[in-house]
């Protein structure tokens, strides 16, 4: 349900993904075990793909304990965790959440997050 809520899940290119595609806290910053990804929609003047979400910023957390990652680009930009894991059964993966560009994500898990 989530890779099918929006375009961006689907790009059908390489080129396309290069383009719309970014890793915030590559490099030094980035924690072991965790990797944050930001698909944007309508990245450098590109046309927008997706009429319901600006971005999506996934977060899997492969460490054994809870991720919080501070992305300070991100900070003005507000995001929630996506519709289909709010109303999820997992109770831990609704523990997710997002908050002035800090990322929190459970131990173990995967958080899709949207910007409207």
């Amino acid at each position: 349900k989530i890779r099918y809520s929006s375009p961006l899940f689907r790009l059908g290119t390489g080129s396309l993904v290069r383009q719309r595609l970014s890793f915030p806290l590559a490099g030094p910053k980035q924690t072991p075990g965790v990797i944050v990804m930001k698909l944007s929609d309508a990245a450098k003047g590109m046309a927008s793909l997706d009429p319901r979400y600006k971005s999506i910023v996934v977060v899997i957390n492969a460490s054994p304990t809870t991720a919080v990652q501070k992305i300070p680009s991100l900070a003005t930009s507000k995001y929630v965790l996506h519709p289909v894991l709010r109303a999820g059964n997992d109770p831990e993966i609704r523990k997710a959440s997002a908050k002035a560009g800090v990322f929190t994500v459970p131990r173990l898990s995967i958080a899709v997050f949207v910007e409207s």
